[in-house]
């Protein structure tokens, strides 16, 4: 195998990538990495079709991919609703476990606990806190695919420079009563 026949360019929602290359009559799927190292590409294409890929000089296999590029298929696809539904969850579970009122010991939310506002109508957290909540569960959900979902589909507002407990914070706040009713719809 020698010759790349066509590349389908497959982009998600939040404009990751993947690639399918079709060599030979057979399709692999490859990230941006695997198109720009042919030791990576050869790699993938052993991996999932059970044949080799010949190596061709460096700058031809470049201008091959290029040229696969160039005339490539973009196919978009949406993310599935289980992602959707299980952040949901997730980001309640989150929230409802790391909760405290605000006000009390704000400067727990940069320990990883969830200011709730005096109406338990908002809970203010650190991105970066929830994506080691999501990590601990076992998720490996891109940053950007769950900073996606929760601004687009979940509301959630990303605060400008904020102060909290003396230190500048960017918080997200989530509506809680807007994320319930969501579950309960299963939208």
């Amino acid at each position: 195998m020698t010759s790349i026949d066509k590349i389908v360019i497959v982009v998600d929602e939040t404009d990751e990538r993947e690639f399918i290359v079709t060599i030979g009559g057979r399709e692999v799927r490859v990230s941006a990495d695997g198109l720009m190292s042919q030791n990576k590409f050869a790699m993938e294409v052993l991996k999932q079709t059970d044949r080799l890929w010949h190596r061709v000089k460096s700058a031809d296999f470049a201008s091959m991919v290029d040229g696969a590029l160039e005339k490539a298929e973009r196919v978009t696809m949406p993310l599935k609703p289980p992602l959707r539904d299980g952040l949901r969850t997730l980001l309640l579970d989150f929230i409802e476990a790391k909760r405290i009122p605000k006000g009390k010991n704000d400067a727990l939310l940069f320990r990883g606990r969830v200011l709730w506002s005096d109406d338990d109508q908002e809970a203010i957290f650190k991105f970066d806190q929830f994506m080691t909540f999501l990590r601990s569960r076992g998720c490996t959900w891109k940053h950007v695919t769950v900073a996606k979902v929760l601004v687009d589909d979940f509301k959630v507002q990303v605060r400008g420079n904020t102060h909290i407990a003396g230190k500048q914070v960017r918080p997200y706040v989530a509506k809680v009563s807007s994320l319930i009713e969501a579950r309960g719809h299963g939208d």
